[in-house]
């Protein structure tokens, strides 16, 4: 279950639309019934364990292979289409002996040796399984009990293109509209280097204060206390389950950790919470590191991405 790490599941899926299945055939037939592709292959699952930490009922679950004995069970979702792709996790609770899936379309089927299957379906999963941050193994034991196959109404039609397709930031310069993604990119620099900026776009009257706390956030640096945080986190991470043994490599310190993770996008939401990711200079072989911060601007938690 653990070698599903060493893949890449987004280039399965991508070299399967571009008319190079084999690969992707391969991964089936050697993790099977573990992962699960639908007939389009617009979805690859894959049922894993990730590392976990537990502080009295507390779980902060990272997007990583176990370092030891102590782990969160729970699904990799992969999803692709002509537009581009995803990847987000739906963990489960401890307990059950999980032992496959089956995947038809959109709909799930959680095989469980000590139960009957489960049907649910894809966006049923990440809404109610994709936790954040640390939580509490009962109320994710919760959410589980509330999986029924649930389906929602589709999602609303695009806000109508901005009436500006170019707009200005004192702290950012010129951001132009993507209307493909819905929301302005440009670049800001941070010590002396580029880096993407993207604002999601809301309609007015909300998009006047959603340009102002973008400026208040970018004015302060708001990344210079997200970096301290996150760099407290990841480090303990790199140290204690990310060192290669193969080369010898000794443990970081903390000057030499901020001086390598570097912020290479930073994105704002419409609701004011916000992401950054660093390039990790190979710390963790190549992961993105994600911050997420809430809609007050204070830190919520990081983990490796992509």
């Amino acid at each position: 279950m653990d070698d599903t790490w060493n893949y890449d599941l987004m280039g399965l899926l991508r070299q399967a639309w571009a008319g190079q299945s084999a690969p992707l055939t391969d991964f089936l037939s050697r993790f099977a019934p573990l992962a699960a592709t639908n007939a389009d292959h617009s979805a690859l699952l894959v049922l894993r364990r990730f590392d976990a930490a537990s502080s009295q009922d507390q779980r902060r679950v990272l997007n990583c292979r176990p370092g030891g004995l102590n782990f969160q069970p729970g699904i990799t979702i992969t999803t692709y289409s002509d537009t581009g792709g995803a990847q987000s996790n739906a963990y489960l609770p401890m307990g059950f002996s999980y032992n496959g899936l089956q995947l038809r379309g959109q709909e799930v089927d959680l095989l469980r040796a000590d139960a009957p299957a489960l049907t649910t379906n894809i966006t049923e999963l990440l809404r109610k399984l994709n936790f954040w941050g640390t939580f509490a193994e009962d109320a994710l034991r919760a959410a589980f009990g509330r999986l029924c196959n649930e389906y929602y109404a589709p999602r609303q039609p695009a806000a109508p293109a901005p009436d500006a397709l170019e707009i200005e930031l004192p702290s950012a310069g010129k951001l132009t509209y993507n209307s493909r993604y819905e929301w302005y990119e440009g670049k800001i620099v941070v010590d002396n280097q580029p880096v993407a900026l993207t604002v999601a776009y809301v309609a007015p009257p909300q998009l006047t204060p959603q340009l102002a706390w973008v400026e208040q956030q970018l004015r302060a640096r708001f990344w210079e206390p997200m970096l301290v945080a996150m760099t407290d986190q990841m480090l303990a991470l790199k140290n204690e389950t990310w060192l290669d043994d193969d080369e010898g490599e000794q443990e970081l310190r903390k000057e030499e950790f901020q001086q390598r993770a570097t912020i290479s996008d930073v994105t704002f939401y419409a609701d004011g919470s916000a992401a950054i990711y660093c390039d990790d200079d190979d710390m963790f072989f190549g992961h993105t590191i994600e911050i997420m911060v809430d809609k007050n601007g204070q830190y919520r938690t990081a983990q490796l991405a992509g």
